[in-house]
């Protein structure tokens, strides 16, 4: 039997089972939409075990349909955020989603075929399976940069003309507000500091349990989780940032929690040069010395547009 339900982005979706007894979920589109055919083209070849895998896909008509691996435990926003959830995720299951997420976004940046920037981290678009690895979905607005092996994703030049770039390309802006990152809006540019940016402020999600942006009773009417990291950073309070439900499971490792957290800072910082790359990011999330956070002129300056200048001179901890 076949059964709607809500899967990753807002499109239609349908899941079912194959002859084979494999489980999967169908995203259905009744017009083949451009960002549907670029979603095609973009994961054609895309083999990562973090990576939601297509199984197949079918075109009837102007009917496009993309098939993917069912994943059981839904999408992280519903974990997170879902009130009528009752589990609460441990640290170490937190820990592996943000680990299977930053390994997704290393191979899209430096390890597959092309270079490709996602340009939508968020938990909607984080499913997980049975064992709560993560997998990156939802490749609509994505954006290839330099073609380093020559080889376009599709195999045809024609394939490679939906998802056309250099490695810094302007586009219109595209996203989920909160997790844009700042320079995409004023420019257009599309770059893979974009991606982290957004993938910071998916962590801080993940260990705080709060979103992006919530409407609250205070005079301002809005919670920026943002300006609070870095406010609760400047006045050494960024342990009072982590979920209540970490905290009432206990045993919690203050130096692992902070080194997250001060990541997180640098992940989120206006300036897109500021940002480390996807592979020094992973290389300090599995760091066991202690993290420095961004210098403090970083921190102060949040707020300011991105500056025009070069690369500023970080300490060993900063981008690279």
């Amino acid at each position: 039997m076949m059964t709607t339900k809500g899967y990753g982005s807002n499109r239609l979706t349908i899941e079912g089972t194959l002859s084979n007894g494999r489980q999967v979920v169908i995203k259905r589109s009744r017009k083949r939409t451009g960002e549907l055919v670029k979603e095609l083209v973009c994961i054609a070849n895309l083999q990562h075990r973090y990576i939601l895998k297509l199984v197949g896909f079918c075109t009837t008509g102007v009917e496009l349909l993309l098939v993917y691996d069912y994943m059981p435990n839904g999408n992280l926003s519903d974990l997170l955020f879902n009130p009528t959830q009752n589990l609460v995720l441990e640290l170490s299951t937190r820990r592996k989603i943000i680990d299977g997420v930053i390994s997704a976004i290393v191979y899209l940046h430096d390890g597959a075929d092309v270079s490709i920037v996602h340009r939508d981290i968020k938990p909607t678009n984080v499913l997980l399976d049975q064992n709560f690895d993560a997998k990156v979905s939802d490749f609509g607005i994505a954006r290839t940069l330099h073609n380093r092996k020559s080889a376009p994703i599709g195999g045809t030049n024609e394939g490679m003309a939906a998802l056309d770039g250099d490695t810094d390309c302007s586009t219109a802006a595209a996203g989920t507000v909160g997790y844009v990152a700042p320079e995409c809006l004023v420019t257009g540019h599309v770059t893979k500091k974009a991606d982290i940016f957004s993938f910071g402020l998916l962590v801080l999600n993940l260990v705080s349990g709060k979103r992006c942006l919530e409407f609250t009773d205070l005079d301002d009417g809005m919670y920026n989780l943002i300006d609070q990291a870095f406010k609760f950073h400047t006045e050494n309070r960024l342990m009072e940032l982590i979920d209540p439900g970490l905290v009432e499971m206990g045993d919690l490792d203050r130096k692992k929690i902070l080194n997250i957290m001060k990541t997180v800072l640098w992940c989120i910082q206006t300036d897109p040069n500021l940002r480390p790359s996807a592979s020094r990011l992973s290389a300090m999330l599995l760091s066991e010395t202690e993290i420095r956070p961004p210098l403090e002129q970083m921190v102060n300056n949040y707020n300011s547009s991105p500056p025009d200048s070069p690369k500023a001179s970080v300490e060993l901890d900063g981008p690279r």
